[in-house]
């Protein structure tokens, strides 16, 4: 089981316990050393709960910002790749916030007349009459600004998508693989916040 990462402390929140903590040393130490009797006499009172109040305003600020959702992430991230339905590496149409991404082909050797699944042709016909088919293509996508975890849609305009499924899915990266070849056609990746 994976925990949940918490957020950075915000400044602010960092500032406010600085402050909290060095009134409370001043007065312990001013105190304890009977030294400075103006400060303790300034210190007492309303003023003494000073530091419990910027304490507070500090633990406000961290509480809110832990359960602020997309802090800092990104909304907008997209793939268009053009499949050509044969061995070749698919070629990016465009994107929008992707750093880097790859395709894994994995194929098998088959006893055809030269088509593998779905009539995708994959080079010709080797000795002993065989050919490689696709069994699956794997797309590992890194995103390059952290993004809103919400769902990856994978759609094409003009080609039927195989069999496809979201394996990993972060903030930094995605892991889709795909049964089967994927056909010549358009395949397109958003992130649906």
């Amino acid at each position: 089981m994976r925990l949940p990462q918490l957020p950075p402390p915000n400044p602010l929140t960092t500032i406010c316990t600085w402050i909290a903590a060095i009134f409370i040393a001043i007065r312990e130490s001013a105190e304890k050393a009977q030294v400075l009797p103006g400060l303790v006499h300034a210190m007492s009172g309303a003023w003494s709960y000073l530091p419990l109040g910027v304490l507070v305003l500090a633990a406000t600020v961290y509480i809110v910002n832990l359960f602020r959702p997309n802090r800092g992430l990104s909304t907008r991230a997209e793939l268009r790749l053009r499949c050509h339905g044969t061995a070749l590496a698919p070629t990016k149409l465009s994107e929008t916030n992707i750093w880097r991404w790859y395709i894994l082909t994995m194929v098998e050797r088959v006893m055809a007349a030269g088509a593998g699944a779905h009539g995708v042709s994959f080079g010709p016909i080797g000795a002993g009459g065989t050919a490689l088919a696709p069994i699956q293509h794997t797309l590992f996508v890194t995103f390059n600004k952290p993004v809103a975890v919400g769902t990856l849609e994978i759609t094409s305009p003009d080609m039927a998508l195989p069999l496809h499924e979201v394996k990993e899915f972060t903030n930094r990266f995605a892991i889709i693989v795909f049964d089967q070849g994927l056909p010549a056609g358009t395949l397109v990746i958003t992130l649906k916040v």
